[in-house]
């Protein structure tokens, strides 16, 4: 059994390394959290429904057949947040071993009376049902990911 060697970074001691350069990606690491845009954390909040969140809603949801399509169209209101933090998606569970299907919704117009309500629009073939896919906004910055359960998810049901 081999002896392992203790990363030379205090902060991240805890962590036993085996692989030639773990020290570089340690720092990688500690580089991108600290490089975190902050203002993001306003949005996670709004949309964290521990946080007191969830000023998001949806409004009336559409689904008309066009041809081998359902197309959907979906009022969203925003509430204040940035429309371009957050991406509006369907999404549907995988069928027969297939990953989820996620389509982005085009935000179209704003909502007449409504501050920052929009409708919200994308089309999918029409091989799977339409109760299939179900409305949700996500936060939205370039290179963020984010997991199926994280609480900043709002479903529409």
């Amino acid at each position: 059994m081999s002896k392992l060697k203790r990363a030379s970074n205090p902060i991240y001691t805890f962590f036993p390394i085996e692989v030639e350069g773990f020290d570089s990606l340690g720092e990688l690491a500690l580089n991108m959290r600290w490089s975190w845009n902050h203002a993001d954390d306003e949005v996670w909040a709004q949309l964290d429904p521990e946080q007191g969140g969830t000023k998001l809603r949806f409004g009336d949801t559409t689904i008309a057949n066009n041809g081998d399509q359902h197309v959907f169209e979906v009022q969203v209101y925003l509430n204040g947040i940035d429309p371009d933090s957050v991406r509006v998606e369907l999404y549907a569970e995988g069928v027969n071993g297939s990953g989820p299907v996620r389509m982005d919704m085009t935000r179209g117009p704003k909502l007449v009376g409504a501050e920052s309500g929009y409708l919200f629009g994308a089309q999918v073939l029409a091989a799977r049902p339409a109760t299939d896919y179900t409305a949700r906004v996500i936060p939205h910055r370039a290179g963020l990911a984010i997991p199926l359960e994280a609480n900043q998810i709002l479903w529409q049901r």
